[in-house]
């Protein structure tokens, strides 16, 4: 688990998984009752430190306006905080990145400088168990970096990395809503997207997206051909959400899930 905030780091994987607060009717133990109001104390205890952490990063990043970039990182207060500063989506347009790390969560916001006035884009807190990291890269091919947080749930059977994709939108300056990828690979120079669903190998499919400016096309699954006792044979579906997919047997596996398909192919 890596517990830095870094908003450079490589192109590793991620997932998330959402806390699920259980309704009302279950019956909970008075400790495990104040337990829980002490963790919202401390995270509305962090959530008013981040605000104040977010008007600092502000009169920060206006005192220093005319600098290309800058990193400023800062741990005097109980949450570790990160600023950057920067033409990080297109060089035109400046944004500054707020990421703060508390001992439960991580708080991140993204804002774009518009005229003197800063306009808030994104803004989130994470559990920190969950949290991986953030990186900034293109993911569509269209040339322009685009914002990717990744997570992964704390528990579960198998490989279940998630990245959540903001595609960052030249026109209008904000970010597409988020696009969760299960166990992906980003294939820029193509414009595709290839990777695998979360469960036991026998019971999933591999999966190939091919973006349309901001949005996807759902280009071909593999799965497993079950009535395939040896195991050595795949269905191979074009178009699979069409009303008519072409699904055709095939004895291999396509070149580009090569780095992701070790996960399908491990069936005992």
């Amino acid at each position: 688990m890596i517990s830095k905030i870094d908003l450079k780091m490589s192109s590793r994987k991620l997932i998330f998984n959402l806390f699920i607060l259980l309704c009302s009717c279950q019956i909970i133990s008075p400790k495990i009752n104040k337990i829980a109001r002490t963790n919202e104390i401390v995270y509305e205890l962090d959530s008013l430190q981040y605000t104040k952490i977010l008007n600092n990063s502000i009169n920060l990043v206006k005192k220093n306006v005319n600098k290309t970039e800058f990193v400023f990182n800062d741990s005097s207060d109980h949450l570790v905080t990160q600023i950057r500063y920067g033409s990080f989506f297109e060089e035109s347009r400046k944004h500054l990145i707020i990421a703060a790390k508390s001992q439960e969560y991580i708080y991140f916001t993204i804002l774009t400088l518009i005229d003197t006035t800063f306009q808030k884009l994104l803004s989130e807190d994470i559990w920190l168990n969950n949290f991986i990291g953030f990186y900034i890269t293109d993911i569509n091919g269209d040339k322009e970096n685009d914002f990717i947080k990744i997570t992964m749930a704390s528990s579960g059977c198998c490989p279940r990395e998630q990245h959540s994709v903001y595609i960052y939108q030249k026109r209008s300056g904000d970010f597409y809503h988020p696009l969760p990828f299960m166990n992906p690979e980003f294939l820029p120079d193509k414009k595709l997207i290839v990777g695998y669903e979360y469960g036991q190998p026998i019971d999933i499919h591999l999966y190939k997206f091919g973006w349309n400016d901001y949005k996807l096309d759902t280009l071909e699954y593999i799965e497993h051909n079950i009535i395939d006792s040896t195991n050595r044979t795949f269905l191979r579906i074009l178009n699979p959400i069409s009303i008519k997919p072409d699904t055709t047997v095939i004895d291999f596996i396509p070149l580009e899930y090569k780095d992701i398909s070790d996960w399908f192919l491990s069936i005992e």
